[in-house]
């Protein structure tokens, strides 16, 4: 048997004190998946009961409960014995089972056994028993025992312990391995929601696929990346956390500087208490102000008014968030500066947000900021969220690379603040063509026309916002004189020759003196023809056929016969070369009764080609010695 890894030892448990007083600056996962600040984590707190509903792998459950595809001699399993929960691991009897009226592919509930729940983003639930797949046709046992749900940061995996005991053809058991705390599922989404009381979360998962690291450990009966069952769980809580420390989420992190609507949603904010030093809310539940603005550090007012003045802080939009009693007091006129801060401790509005509002601090940090009202000091409740603008975008459509003095070119642009002038200039010698006025959006567009005494070479064209700084580079483009152009037109004809050609640029060739064979029996020589022009001009392009005959050799005492003479074709050149071009070389042959030295089919021997040979000569020992001349008549037809 083996084992490794080791599971996440329970970290010890901090005082709710201690631990909001550390976790301050903490991250969580806004909406649409957007990282915004928050102020503090969840306090710990262990996990002491629970269930987890889990089924595996729902047609991996079907397969081994049915016994799909079982193999004789052995077939399948007795019913019953196919799918065995391991106590005091249970089939979960409320669901629906894979197949109707088969119990043995229903899912599972685990019973929890234990560990911890520090944060949405930090949590352990361990959970006991298991279940174990007998598939003895298919040479396999499997056993998924004392599964936990780990969750630390980004990561969020099932950890289970699994077991693998081979079966023989006979039904035998083999040896069991046994591997622990295998990170079996990668799960795509976790979602903790923890009680209003702090007694009690509940905790679902979706998107989960087996790992790598679980397909090897099953000996790949399933492969990595399947997909796994969904799960939940429902766990009490132990020692739960008092009050929640505040914590706030917005609707988007990136905002239109032209102006945009972000809804703001607040938890954990308490007042119990945080109570008013000043009107209206004086000994009162203060609620808490949530404001978009420029604030520059240190802004907290519970450090005071000589380390925090109050010019560290300019508001553009305010809310106030108050219990539902208090509203009349601090809006009677019920305008909507006044919200309901919930018995929970959590809110939702909407804040009207804008670059370059009037009196934005140059020197602050735009965003979402929560702290408490009517002079009460809570510094928990002072939190910062920050808010950044969309990247400006500009355009010149139909615009290309080269420009003539004159032209007109149309520019659109995005990002500049709501009726601000932007000025559209020609680079590099800053020339304003013209100044546009950016609408509600922020948006402007126009035409302007390129100077006719702009020089000659490379520019840009950039929008410049008059009061935002805001610059984008819209084209760059070269700017050229249209050419002067005359025109003439130049005639050839070309009339049909007719004509087959071949010709030779050498009509003599002559051979080494032929030396004797390396086994003695003859005397060799060897070379190569003069190369051969071969012009097909006629229209119909019939195709050719160039072939060579030989004659024996003649010399002053002896003559000797051409069968010793052979040659192999090839392709010198198509001085004319294309696709419907096409020569081929004749075979390697002899020329003791003529032979091919290359061919073109119709529609495809129109032009010139140079064609060649490689010749070889073999006489008998006996020649005389003495010059022996052979005429060689090539025919193109």
């Amino acid at each position: 048997m083996t084992s490794t890894g080791t599971r996440r030892a329970r970290p010890a448990t901090m005082s709710r004190k201690a631990l909001a007083a550390t976790a301050a600056g903490a991250l969580i996962l806004g909406a649409g998946g957007a990282v915004i600040a928050a102020t503090a984590a969840q306090a710990d707190t262990t996990v002491t009961a629970g269930t987890f509903d889990w089924g595996f792998r729902e047609a991996f459950r079907n397969y081994v409960g049915n016994q799909t595809g079982a193999i004789p001699p052995l077939g399948a399993a007795p019913a019953g014995t196919r799918v065995v929960p391991i106590a005091p691991a249970a089939f979960d009897t409320s669901a629906t089972p894979g197949t109707v009226g088969n119990d043995e592919t229903l899912p599972y509930t685990f019973p929890v056994t234990g560990e911890d729940v520090t944060s949405t983003t930090n949590l352990h639930v361990q959970a006991g028993g298991g279940v174990t797949y007998n598939f003895p046709s298919h040479t396999f046992s499997i056993a998924v025992a004392n599964p936990a749900i780990v969750v630390n940061g980004s990561t969020k995996q099932i950890v289970a312990d699994l077991t693998m005991t081979p079966i023989d053809s006979t039904g035998a058991l083999g040896t069991p391995s046994t591997t622990n705390d295998v990170a079996v599922a990668d799960v795509a989404t976790v979602t903790t929601t923890v009680a209003g009381d702090g007694k009690s979360a509940t905790i679902t998962g979706t998107g989960a696929t087996l790992t790598a690291a679980g397909a090897t450990a099953l000996n790949n009966y399933l492969s990595a990346g399947a997909a796994m069952d969904d799960f939940s769980a429902s766990v009490t809580l132990e020692d739960p956390a008092g009050p929640a420390v505040p914590t706030v989420q917005v609707s988007k992190s990136v905002a239109n500087p032209a102006g945009d609507t972000i809804t703001v949603t607040g938890t954990g904010f308490d007042t119990s208490t945080t109570l008013g030093t000043r009107a209206p809310l004086n000994g009162q539940p203060a609620g808490t102000y949530v404001v978009f603005g420029t604030f520059k550090s240190p802004w907290q007012p519970s450090l005071g008014t000589a380390t925090a003045p109050s010019s560290n802080r300019k508001v553009s939009t305010q809310k106030w968030a108050v219990p539902a009693a208090s509203l009349a007091t601090i809006d009677p006129s019920g305008s909507g500066a006044g919200i309901v801060l919930n018995p929970d401790g959590s809110f939702t509005t909407t804040l009207e947000v804008k670059r370059n509002f009037t009196g934005a601090l140059a020197d602050g940090n735009y965003g979402i900021y929560t702290y408490p009202g009517s002079g009460a000091v809570n510094a928990a409740f002072e939190t910062y969220t920050p808010i950044t603008w969309a990247a400006p975008t500009a355009s010149a459509p139909g615009t290309g690379s080269l420009v003539n003095p004159g032209d007109e070119v149309t520019v659109q642009g995005t990002g500049f603040d709501a009726g601000e002038p932007v000025d559209v200039v020609l680079h590099s010698d800053p020339v304003v063509l013209d100044t546009l006025t950016a609408d509600s959006t922020g948006a402007v567009s126009g035409t302007v026309e390129i100077p006719e005494d702009t020089e000659l070479g490379d520019h840009d064209l950039v929008l410049e916002g008059q009061t935002s700084g805001t610059e984008i580079v819209v084209t760059s483009f070269t700017v050229e004189n249209d050419p002067l152009i005359a025109y003439q037109t130049i005639t050839t004809e070309v009339v049909d020759t007719g004509a087959l050609t071949i010709s030779v640029a050498d009509h003599s060739v002559t051979l080494p003196s032929p030396h004797l064979s390396t086994d003695g029996t003859a005397l060799e020589t060897a070379g190569a023809i003069n190369p051969v022009t071969v012009t097909d001009l006629r229209t119909a392009d019939p195709g050719w056929t160039l072939t060579g005959t030989l004659t024996d050799f003649d010399g002053a005492t002896d003559t000797i016969d051409n069968d010793g003479f052979s040659w192999e074709p090839k392709v010198v050149d198509l001085l004319d070369a294309g696709s419907d071009h096409v020569v081929s070389p004749g075979p390697a042959a002899g020329l003791g009764s003529g032979a091919l030295l290359g061919s073109a089919l119709a529609d495809e021997g129109r032009g010139t080609a140079i064609l060649g040979a490689d010749v070889d000569l073999t006489l008998p020992t006996t020649t005389d010695p003495g010059v022996y001349i052979a005429t060689l008549t090539l025919t193109a037809v």
